[in-house]
């Protein structure tokens, strides 16, 4: 029996609500925020997701993997 597709999305680990994203040239939080969220404003989200990469939002690698959480933050905003 699979349990796992008994349990709601909001109730599972934030793990199986996340993306992936490599870094690309040119790239920034923000621009990244911005294609997953449409708010540039939101990079904290995915810097908080990699602690273990992000030491400083303004210094992120080309190559990196980063977790794109998923969630209803910041709808709404602009």
């Amino acid at each position: 029996r699979d349990f796992g597709a008994m349990i709601s999305a909001e109730d599972r680990p934030a793990i199986d609500r996340s993306d992936f994203h490599t870094v690309k040239a040119g790239e920034t939080l923000g621009t990244i925020a911005k294609r997953y969220y449409k708010n540039p404003k939101l990079y904290e989200a995915i810097a908080k997701a990699n602690p273990d990469l992000i030491k400083n939002p303004d210094k992120i690698e080309i190559g990196w993997k980063l977790k794109i959480p998923k969630g209803t933050f910041g709808k709404g905003e602009s």
